[in-house]
């Protein structure tokens, strides 16, 4: 494995190599017939306003109409090689679709073009196959259109659109599952201005259906310096996706800020996502615990409640537990506390059954009904993971008999009443009679603790009701 030399290629270099694993491309850019579109806007192939309200004119409608009426009477009265170059113009302005549907009479007057026994030496012929193959794409002809790419490299190899016709034929061979042509194709089309970064980037993909994943997560780097929106998104998701194959947790964050230092930690938070998703939970709990402290408070909960997930489905239920129970001591963002809320729920439910099934410790199960406790909003769900806490505290309690245990079910009950359990105060109560009669020395505790259950029994209490227990 080359991963050094790849992140050489991040700050500027370029490398190579091989690996495992199976995919297929993104699916978020746009087609082939829409990207060939927007190349011939950028590039000038279709013109556009100026701004100054004359290209609006120019490209009106009725005024596009009227050009092809005239075009039409023109072809008429002429002959020869001025005939011809009159209807190649009249088929640029068929081809136009900002002027209405005349996609029927493009096709049956590009078709007569290329028949043309002098077509091939006029100086636009590469341009009008372009727009014939575009043409037969919008209508429906799809099947035709790789001869006439075919057509175009051919006759036409440094043509302006030979690395279009390259990109589409690519596409048509990766599609059928043709890595070898499709390959073949991209790199083509690997120098051309207008297409050259979405070869690469389909390249890499053709590098990764194969097996080679150091050469895919090359060209994703390559792709995501030097491509444009929404190619470049793209790339930075796809780089992430191939140095999950490659690469290791300890190396993620230098080798992502080498290539988007603005970008490490959402990168890495998708990393720890990707991992999460695969299986690879060790190494996804180490990369949310590298991504947290870099992240938004959105992000930085998404990566702790991601770090607690992992750990738990890997066994380490201490860890969860301390991993969920971080969230109470952090600013959590709304929109997370839902699901750290869930999780912690999850976790506290399997735990209590396990204690009451082995009569063990809760302390992990009461910390985790804590944290659902906390992470609540105001009602049913607060009430009755307030209530979950003290009952498992009062059944230790009756279990340890101890005056310290007592003690920890008076406070938890205590919560549970201002969660607005009604009959968690008489709970909390007992507690410190039970808690007092086993230790004295708890006495001065316990007025505190009975003198906050009576100011709280002061205050109206909103009804609530909930879940059953």
């Amino acid at each position: 494995m080359r991963l050094l030399a790849i992140a050489a290629l991040a700050a500027g270099c370029a490398t190579g190599a091989r690996g495992p694993g199976r995919a297929r491309a993104g699916d978020d850019l746009p087609p082939p017939g829409a990207r060939i579109a927007a190349e011939g806007t950028a590039s000038g192939l279709v013109a556009g306003s100026a701004g100054d309200g004359v290209g609006e004119v120019w490209r009106s409608p009725a005024v596009i109409e009227r050009k092809r009426e005239m075009l039409r009477a023109a072809i008429e009265l002429s002959d020869g090689r001025d005939r011809l170059e009159l209807r190649i113009q009249l088929f640029e302005l068929l081809v136009d679709p900002s002027a209405g549907d005349r996609g029927a009479e493009a096709l049956a007057l590009g078709a007569a073009l290329l028949a043309e026994p002098g077509f091939a030496a006029v100086a636009t012929a590469d341009q009008v196959l372009a727009e014939y193959a575009e043409a037969l794409r919008r209508g429906q002809r799809a099947g035709d259109v790789p001869a006439i790419w075919r057509r175009l490299i051919r006759d036409y190899p440094r043509s302006r659109w030979a690395g279009t016709a390259s990109v589409a034929l690519g596409d048509d061979a990766f599609a059928a599952n043709d890595l070898t042509t499709a390959g073949a194709m991209y790199e083509r089309a690997l120098g051309d201005p207008l297409v050259g970064a979405y070869a690469r980037y389909k390249r890499a993909w053709v590098a990764w259906n194969r097996g080679d994943l150091e050469a895919a997560l090359a060209d994703f780097v390559e792709v995501a310096r030097v491509g444009r929106e929404p190619l470049r998104r793209e790339a930075l998701k796809d780089v992430v996706r191939a140095f999950a194959e490659v690469g290791s947790p300890a190396q993620a964050e230098a080798f992502f800020r080498a290539l988007d230092r603005a970008g490490t930690p959402t990168m890495l938070l998708r990393l720890a996502a990707h991992y999460a998703d695969v299986g690879k939970d060790r190494d996804a709990a180490a990369t949310y615990a590298l991504a947290q402290p870099q992240l938004d408070d959105a992000g930085a909960c998404r990566a702790q409640v991601g770090l607690a997930a992992a750990v738990w489905r890997s066994g380490d239920r201490a860890q969860a537990t301390a991993a969920l129970a971080a969230l109470q001591w952090r600013r959590v963002d709304p929109a997370c506390a839902d699901e750290a809320a869930a999780l912690a729920k999850t976790v506290a439910q399997v735990l209590t059954r396990e204690v009451r099934a082995l009569r063990s410790d809760p302390t992990d199960a009461i910390a985790a009904w804590i944290v659902v406790r906390t992470l609540a909003p105001a009602g049913p769900r607060r009430r009755d993971a307030a209530t979950a806490a003290a009952t498992l505290a009062h059944e230790h309690a009756t279990a340890a008999a101890t005056a310290l245990a007592w003690a920890a079910a008076a406070d938890a009950s205590y919560e549970a009443a201002v969660a607005g359990d009604a009959a968690a105060g008489d709970a909390a109560l007992d507690a410190w009679r039970q808690a007092v009669a086993l230790d004295p020395a708890l006495a001065g505790r316990a007025a505190a603790g009975r003198a906050l259950l009576e100011r709280q029994r002061a205050r109206p209490r909103a009804g609530a009701t909930g879940e059953t227990r």
